[in-house]
């Protein structure tokens, strides 16, 4: 299965996909053996780019589940590591 990202700002972004699946009690029975959300992804500004995710399904999945849907939210994660980067002030004076 493929995944079409598109980066739709005027800059380029770090971002980690999480997924999520439907329904909830699916995923236990999930395996992901390769996946973008693995490790994060850098797009250029305007990039659009097809992602793969392989992945199998148990068989010992409730057999009343006829259809799992499989979404990812993409976070921007680039603002959280230059902000981690920045000294703090000591509480200590």
């Amino acid at each position: 299965m493929e995944y079409e990202v598109v980066n739709n700002s005027d800059q380029a972004i770090v971002g980690q996909a999480v997924p999520s699946y439907g329904p909830a009690r699916a995923a236990a029975f999930f395996k992901k053996i390769e996946c973008f959300c693995f490790t994060p992804q850098t797009l250029a500004a305007g990039e659009r780019r097809r992602m793969p995710v392989l992945f199998v399904l148990d068989r010992t999945m409730d057999q009343d589940v006829h259809t799992v849907t499989l979404s990812y939210t993409f976070f921007d994660i680039g603002t959280k590591a230059r902000v981690s980067g920045v000294p703090r002030a000591s509480p200590h004076g």
